[in-house]
Formats: structure tokens, C-alpha cells, sequence
């Protein structure tokens, strides 16, 4: 009140609003923290960050997610505009999508099938299958042998997501024990 009595209406006009929206995003980023997908692997799992004032992380099941993806609404015959290509991941029951990769392409040409964002779905899917080693990568390598022993005391279950693509251990000693452990127990 102090600042709309000692200021002329004119600032009060110019700067008010911008007072409010300061405020706004103050309030906002206080109350609306950092959004983040989190991935449990251990529990199979995907939790949806919260959105907006007051509305809690929505929590499913993995296996339950659909991935789907888009291309940007830009429509033009010319082959030399950048085009984006969207990988989206979404709930049946919930109408909240995820947007998990974004790739710039040249043109639909260069990537007729969405090879790209297949590899980052896929990368997902890899990564939430307990029953696999950990995809490649130096981010998981602290991981890999509480990850292996873990699997080995489960008994090496089957993948839980088919797959062509072969996933091999982090090291020939690990793909020994996994042999040996398969042939003793006659899978």
C-alpha cells in the first residue's frame, strides 16, 4: 500500500504489473519444485512430476505406459527447414503426457521411421527391465555389480519386455557366470 501511495499513478500503472508477476513466479517456483521423471527400476515403476499448484506426482506402473510419437505441426514440402520429432510417454487413465525426447531433424526423408527416437524408447525400455544388465553407458558402471549380483541371486529371470536385440554382461567374467549358472540349473 506504502508503494501505490508514494508512487504517481503513471509507475504505479508501469510497474505493478510487473510487481505481480514477480511475485507470481516466486510463488510458483516455491510451491511447484523441479520437475522430474522418476524411473524405479527395481519396482517397475514410472512416477510423473507434479504439475501446477497443490496436484501430487502420479505414480504407474511401467508396463502400463504407452510411448507414441509426433511430429511438430510444421507442414511444408521444402527440404531444407528443420523439422522436430517428439517422443511422448502417457498413461491410458491419465491424460498427462511426458515429453521424453525432443530430435531436431533435417527432413522426414533422413529418418524415415523414427530410428532415432527408437533408440532413446528403447534405451527406456532397457533400463526399467530388471531381469537385464544395465544399458551401456559410464552413468551406471557404479551400478553394475550390485545390479549383477542381484539379478544372480534372483536366478537370471527371464527379460520382462521382448527384445531381438541381444543385451550382453558388462564384462567377460559376468557373461561366464551367467553361462555357467544356466547350464547348472539346465534353463
Amino acid at each position: 500500500m506504502i508503494y501505490l501511495i508514494t508512487f504517481d499513478l503513471y509507475e504505479t500503472l508501469f510497474t505493478l504489473p510487473l510487481l505481480v508477476f514477480v511475485l507470481w513466479e516466486v510463488a510458483f517456483n516455491y510451491l511447484n519444485p523441479v520437475q522430474e521423471i522418476v524411473l524405479d527400476r527395481l519396482n517397475g515403476t514410472i512416477t510423473y512430476p507434479k504439475r501446477f499448484f497443490y496436484k501430487t506426482p502420479h505414480t504407474v506402473l511401467f508396463s502400463e505406459v504407452q510411448f507414441f510419437e509426433k511430429l511438430d505441426r510444421f507442414e511444408s514440402t521444402d527440404s531444407d527447414r528443420d523439422r522436430s520429432q517428439f517422443l511422448y510417454l502417457k498413461h491410458p487413465s491419465n491424460k498427462k503426457k511426458l515429453n521424453l525426447a525432443t530430435i531436431n531433424i533435417y527432413d522426414r526423408k533422413n529418418d524415415p521411421f523414427g530410428s532415432r527416437l527408437n533408440e532413446v524408447m528403447s534405451f527406456y525400455i532397457w533400463y526399467m527391465d530388471k531381469n537385464r544388465p544395465l544399458p551401456p553407458g559410464t552413468a551406471f558402471d557404479p551400478y553394475r555389480k550390485n545390479d549383477f549380483d542381484r539379478r544372480r541371486d534372483e536366478g537370471f529371470l527371464a527379460p520382462l519386455y521382448p527384445s531381438s536385440i541381444k543385451t550382453s554382461e558388462a564384462n567377460s567374467y559376468q557373461a561366464k557366470v551367467k553361462s555357467d549358472y544356466i547350464k547348472n540349473n539346465n534353463f
